[in-house]
């Protein structure tokens, strides 16, 4: 897909991109759509003090004035990119929802993220956080990811041991901030799955047991 993958707006505010409301605006707003020809973030990055990624703005708060530049992830897509003897493996853009991105998973027919639906956020943030719930974490199930280098200005393939995850941990906690923009994960997804009812929470809950017999 050609075309330039960003669209500069100044001055934006930023009250409806964060989940928990607050006033904040943005002197400098770019919105990816598109992870084509990203080497224009290459000339637009370095004018300014930082980088600050922001996908479905959960779990932050936003200065009431940001003067690093704020690159929203709004990339969409769901592939099927392998079909292996025992396993899917299923990439989805860093901009999709995540709890979209996990029923659309269950709608085909690919196990294995269901303890993971409801949680708020992007797909690009899930290897960020190492998002977990009710005894299941994205690590399980993590396949590779795709991010862009802001300082190298190249594209990178990275896999599990490259993101380092630990619990709710990986290595984009501890990088340089605002060096790498996720673009794509994914995740393989087992032929021969069994759901995780162990957790207590599930295990309490009316036909559980039976549903795990």
């Amino acid at each position: 897909m050609g075309g330039s993958p960003l669209l500069h707006i100044t001055e934006q505010d930023l009250t409806c991109y964060n989940t928990l409301g607050l006033k904040s605006t943005a002197r400098s707003f770019l919105r990816l759509h598109s992870t084509a020809n990203l080497s224009a973030l290459t000339d637009v990055v370095p004018r300014f003090p930082g980088v600050v990624v922001l996908g479905g703005g959960s779990n932050v708060v936003l200065a009431p004035q940001i003067d690093e530049l704020v690159i929203h992830v709004e990339t969409r897509g769901v592939t099927l990119v392998d079909q292996q003897a025992d396993a899917f493996i299923v990439e989805a853009q860093a901009g999709e929802s995540w709890h979209h991105f996990v029923g659309l998973c269950i709608d085909q027919g690919w196990k294995g993220l269901e303890n993971l639906a409801l949680i708020p956020g992007t797909v690009g943030a899930a290897p960020i956080q190492n998002i977990g719930a009710y005894g299941v974490e994205q690590s399980e199930f993590f396949h590779s990811l795709v991010a862009w280098d802001m300082q190298r200005g190249e594209q990178v393939e990275m896999g599990p041991g490259d993101c380092q995850f630990a619990y709710r941990d990986s290595f984009f906690k501890h990088a340089d901030p605002g060096r790498w923009l996720i673009l794509a994960v994914r995740y393989r997804l087992p032929h021969e799955w069994r759901p995780q009812l162990a957790y207590p929470d599930l295990a309490r809950h009316p036909g559980i047991a039976l549903a795990g017999a």
